[in-house]
């Protein structure tokens, strides 16, 4: 039953994704320090919340996605969850370790350090603060600091039918 609710969980997370890709967003801002240089993330960014909920009204969580792209510097990707539905600040521990990485070149660094700071959430806007260091593979660190983001936020409720 609860890998089943996982299952479609991702599926329907997967489509989100996808259909948030695949659609054109207004970039409003998204900067960061990535080892000491100043990067202004604007080929893709968005920022996604869905609110998943059983049909029989009960909350199960929020499940926030952040994504800033830049075709020369690599890129930054947050995704985290929230089953208090009141919470703004993340560390690395609130991350699926597989959901917070570093873009560069085609190629993803895990985040081996990460802090995300919600500051604003409003009907369609999402701001707030991030810092991550990554790893690469010859265990060369990025550090992105100073990360801020003022971005279209997009929500879908999301029913989940509980089995009865």
């Amino acid at each position: 039953m609860l890998n089943r609710i996982k299952n479609i969980i991702y599926i329907v997370l997967g489509l989100l994704c996808f259909a948030a890709c695949n659609k054109p967003k207004e970039i409003l801002t998204m900067t960061a320090n990535v080892n000491g240089k100043k990067v202004s993330f604007g080929v893709q960014c968005y920022a996604l919340k869905a609110v998943f909920r059983q049909d029989d009204g009960g909350f199960m969580y929020n499940k926030y996605t952040i994504n800033g792209i830049d075709e020369v510097n690599g890129g930054v990707y947050f995704q985290v969850i929230d089953s208090t539905s009141l919470k703004t600040s993340f560390n690395i521990e609130d991350f699926d370790n597989r959901l917070v990485y570093y873009h560069e070149s085609g190629n993803s660094y895990p985040a081996i350090d990460a802090t995300l700071e919600i500051t604003k959430e409003e009907s369609d806007l999402l701001c707030g603060y991030f810092n991550m260091q990554a790893l690469k593979e010859d265990n060369d660190t990025i550090r992105i600091t100073d990360g801020c983001f003022e971005l279209s936020l997009e929500t879908q409720n999301i029913i989940i039918k509980k089995d009865r």
